[in-house]
């Protein structure tokens, strides 16, 4: 899903994301997009092997996307 206007809550990006293995990983990569600036929440599913990043329109899906490879996972934008 390309990254879209969420109301006045900030913009939604959808990552899809590989080699989560346990809640351990889930964890690491929901820290991992907390701690980029302009991130406002971050929802990681296991399950789904995606997140559901709410940011700073100044907060590009390609720093969300650095922050889940320096935990250590791969992260591409979710598209239709």
């Amino acid at each position: 899903m390309i990254p879209r206007p969420n109301d006045d809550a900030g913009v939604l990006s959808v990552l899809r994301i590989t080699g989560m293995r346990d809640n351990a990983c889930r964890d690491r990569i929901t820290e991992a997009l907390l701690a980029v600036p302009g991130v406002r929440d971050a929802d990681v599913s296991l399950f789904h092997a995606t997140a559901r990043v709410v940011h700073a329109s100044s907060c590009t899906p390609q720093s969300l996307m650095s922050a889940v490879a320096s935990a250590g996972y791969r992260a591409f934008l979710d598209r239709p």
